[in-house]
């Protein structure tokens, strides 16, 4: 949880590229209320582990996606987002499979309409968190109880990664953007295609602050003035050894001390995003986003993919 926290904390970065000349672009955002997008949607698992366990880890959902622009939102817009649940179901679990069951509802939750506030360089608003995290919690018990684990995040032992999910609506909202706000990573974004653009900030989460600095990078790596597109790279990764120092102080001398001493040593994180936006109507056509994590012994991806289909 520490790990995602961190990533999902921090803002959609910038990126770069070998552009023709200097230039600015603005991407728009005046987008046109009742517009509908559909988007071809593929998430990925990907985890290096020792035996047979990444095997268990590794998973696929695809779907599509249809984003209606319901209404103008001060300086954003409400949103409508509907998983066509294209893709087949994740089966039952067989009893004792927790690896299964934990994958399942992952898929649940990419399969979750949801009523979106969406302002261009800012965190995604959910509106109807709350009927999404009642929805999550059904599904969690009914996919634990199938896997023969009953799961009551009343216990001190419950699973930990289950329980968050489902603990309140703003932790399930922070899943929830995990898996979509690569989409709307580049909206609005004013881009120069000259070198790459690369800044440090503290934490945005004022939890951890000035604890942690993010480093970033924003460079346009295709562009050509007479093309509508334009392709941008962005970079967003934690200074390693203050992320290290934080997440110490934060499991206290007794877990730092012990054999999670050595991981804490070797972790890193990285998110990157490339979006190719149509410069005309600033929606993207191909949006890739990556978060790599790991040490020495464990690495892993997770990658949300997003192609336009149709728009009307």
């Amino acid at each position: 949880m520490l790990v995602v926290a961190i990533l999902m904390a921090s803002p959609a970065p910038g990126a770069a590229g070998t552009p023709v000349k200097s230039q600015t672009i603005t991407l728009p955002t005046k987008w046109k209320v009742g517009a509908r997008y559909r988007y071809r949607a593929t998430w990925t698992r990907r985890a290096t582990l020792p035996g047979e366990l990444s095997l268990k880890m590794n998973t696929d959902h695809e779907d599509q996606i249809e984003i209606t622009v319901v209404a103008k939102a001060g300086a954003g817009y409400r949103v409508r987002w509907e998983p066509q649940a294209l893709a087949a179901p994740a089966p039952p679990p067989a009893k004792g499979d927790t690896s299964a069951a934990g994958n399942a509802i992952w898929a649940y939750m990419l399969t979750r309409p949801l009523d979106l506030t969406v302002e261009p360089g800012a965190v995604i608003e959910i509106r109807n968190a709350g009927a999404v995290r009642a929805q999550l919690s059904r599904r969690l018990r009914e996919i634990s109880r199938d896997a023969g684990v009953e799961i009551d995040c009343e216990k001190a032992d419950a699973p930990r990664w289950g329980c968050t999910l489902v603990a309140t609506e703003e932790k399930s909202s922070v899943w929830i953007r995990f898996y979509t706000q690569a989409l709307f990573s580049c909206a609005g974004m004013q881009l120069e295609t000259g070198p790459a653009v690369t800044w440090s900030e503290p934490h945005p989460d004022p939890s951890i602050g000035d604890a942690v600095s993010i480093q970033f990078s924003r460079e346009v790596v295709a562009f050509d003035p007479r093309s509508p597109s334009v392709t941008i790279k962005t970079v967003t990764e934690p200074n390693a050894q203050e992320m290290q120092a934080w997440m110490r102080r934060t499991l206290g001398d007794k877990v730092a001390a012990g054999p999670v001493a050595k991981m804490l040593d070797q972790m890193t994180f990285r998110f990157e995003t490339v979006c190719t936006v149509d410069r005309r109507s600033g929606w993207p056509t191909v949006v890739e986003g990556r978060t790599i994590g790991g040490l020495s012994s464990y690495s892993g991806v997770e990658t949300s993919r997003f192609e336009l289909v149709d728009s009307h």
